[in-house]
């Protein structure tokens, strides 16, 4: 029995060697002899669907086609479900086993997640704060930080702050925050995550540098790669008669006797760029 509508490619059983039967009205070797039969293909990114066909009986109409075709894209789609789940559970495992604070919030600064190493930085667990706003890590005089590192974050941007938050306890602790967009899957900006890391002992050595270098009894400047000073210590301002607000961004070169200034840059750039090939000219020398 025939179905309408069928134009492609429909399968049959195929016909015994010598039997005559529909579309082989004279036997094997006769001209009205089956057919090759062929494939229907219905492509798919992790394979295809194969359907074996022949010109003979129609098994498949056009809405049996079709709806393989849709089966075929329900499987893509519980196929691209199953590797999503994949991800999201590495991407869960890299969070919690992360020596980083990381947390994500709305685009309110409602606390949605707070991997185990949040819960040690600032001494609260996840069951505590989920629900809660980030704020309460934050003492009151740097609220307006937040409030832009979260915005700027909502509006697609990656923001960099460095500054201090509060423990469970009241004591302040260093962070290094990173804030970046959680998108969607149409790409629409829906949270923020925040990494907060801890610099507390960064900061505490700092610290202990500045005092050894204050109390150094010789001048001390330091510079960065472009040759900017970002450090001088007491005996810098008395032997120059600069005040370190004054110097601090300036070139250290304004500390080196005139005479001495062309081939001084050189020096510096090529004692940056290989420790070991002498000491550059000192200011005064």
């Amino acid at each position: 029995m025939s179905r309408t509508g069928v134009s492609a490619p429909t399968a049959t059983r195929p016909t015994r060697p010598g039997r005559r039967g529909p579309g082989n009205p004279r036997g094997p070797g006769g001209s009205g002899g089956p057919q090759r039969p062929g494939l229907v293909r219905q492509p798919l990114s992790t394979g295809a669907l194969l359907v074996w066909a022949s010109p003979y009986a129609p098994v498949f109409g056009r809405q049996e086609l079709e709806l393989l075709q849709a089966l075929g894209g329900l499987t893509e789609l519980a196929l691209e479900r199953v590797r999503t789940a994949e991800r999201d559970s590495e991407l869960a495992a890299v969070v919690h086993a992360s020596g980083d604070a990381i947390v994500s919030t709305g685009l309110d600064g409602v606390i949605r997640s707070w991997n185990p190493a949040a819960e040690a930085t600032y001494g609260r667990s996840a069951a505590e704060v989920l629900g809660r706003p980030l704020s309460i890590v934050v003492p009151p005089d740097r609220s307006g930080e937040l409030q832009e590192l979260l915005r700027r974050a909502g509006q697609g941007e990656r923001a960099y702050l460095e500054t201090q938050h509060l423990r469970a306890n009241g004591e302040a602790v260093g962070v290094a925050l990173t804030a970046a967009p959680l998108r969607n899957r149409a790409d629409v900006v829906v949270g923020v995550s925040v990494v907060a890391h801890d610099v507390t002992a960064r900061k505490r050595a700092e610290e202990q540098f500045r005092g050894l270098l204050e109390s150094a009894p010789d001048a001390m400047v330091i510079v960065d790669d472009e040759g900017r000073i970002t450090l001088v210590n007491l005996q810098t301002e008395k032997l120059f008669g600069y005040s370190r607000e004054e110097l601090l961004g300036q070139p250290v070169e304004v500390l080196v006797p005139e005479r001495f200034r062309a081939g001084h840059d050189h020096r510096r750039r090529s004692y940056l760029a290989d420790p070991g090939c002498g000491p550059s000219a000192s200011p005064g020398s």
